[in-house]
């Protein structure tokens, strides 16, 4: 049964500004096994297993040829950027109770929607 639950992993990443991740946060469902090309040139690809993501990031934009760095990233917990938010990474099983998983409830924030009305994923990347 647990290897089903961990096939139905999705990786979610939000964006806050307060060093609990608890306020006025945003962010959502972010693809796993694609590559994601970030703003300094590089790419990313990003993999949801039950207690971390695994992050493989290229020098080039396409995620070809060998990877520069393949790591280990933390889950559920609040850790600041360089650019002086906070972010956490997480991993929703399919029934996770959490509502930053299950999306915003009709009188709760806004998690996981865009008020441009146009998708990105801003992920953040270590590096």
């Amino acid at each position: 049964m647990a290897e089903e639950e961990d096939a139905a992993l999705t990786y979610i990443q939000i964006q806050c500004f307060d060093k609990k991740c608890s306020a006025d946060c945003d962010g959502g469902p972010v693809p796993q096994d694609t590559c994601i090309g970030s703003t300094g040139g590089g790419a990313a690809m990003l993999k949801c297993f039950p207690t971390y993501v695994q992050q493989t990031l290229w020098n080039n934009g396409d995620c070809s040829g060998t990877p520069g760095n393949v790591s280990n990233v933390t889950l559920d917990k609040c850790m600041l950027s360089t650019v002086g938010s906070y972010y956490e990474n997480l991993c929703c099983t399919q029934n996770d109770p959490r509502e930053i998983c299950t999306g915003p409830s009709s009188t709760g924030t806004t998690a996981g929607s865009s008020t441009s009305g146009e998708e990105k994923a801003n992920v953040v990347v270590l590096h």
